[in-house]
């Protein structure tokens, strides 16, 4: 019986260490400044002016937002397995979640809900 549990505590560690790498993984994928390519709500392309919106990522946890109408957030940033988490100090401090779509070496896409629906947000890497 003991043997058995020790396994599943050893089993428990590896796993937790892999969803751990597969985080830091990300975290350094997102560094680096994103500007927006295509914004989706409810399957159609918003026209929006797309060069004002923008994130950018350090390598400390930190980030910026800016987007339409001059809106602007800062603050630490945190990515749980396919969450990306923020925390605006600039304004609120209010913690937000979104849903990591897609994130490779150029391309970051975001999955979030507002009070119209789903909204895509895809995003180019600078």
């Amino acid at each position: 019986m003991k043997k058995k549990k020790k396994t599943r505590v050893f089993q428990f560690l590896i796993l937790s260490t892999l969803v751990f790498s597969c985080d830091v993984q990300k975290s350094a994928k997102l560094v680096g400044n994103w500007t927006a390519h295509k914004v989706i709500q409810d399957e159609r392309i918003l026209e929006v002016d797309l060069n004002k919106i923008s994130f950018n990522f350090d390598k400390k946890g930190t980030y910026e937002f800016t987007s339409t109408l001059n809106y602007k957030e800062a603050g630490t940033y945190e990515v749980d397995g396919e969450k990306l988490i923020t925390a605006d100090t600039l304004n609120n401090k209010l913690s937000k979640t979104v849903l990591i779509e897609q994130l490779d070496s150029d391309t970051l896409k975001l999955k979030m809900k507002n009070e119209e629906g789903w909204l895509f947000l895809t995003m180019l890497k600078e």
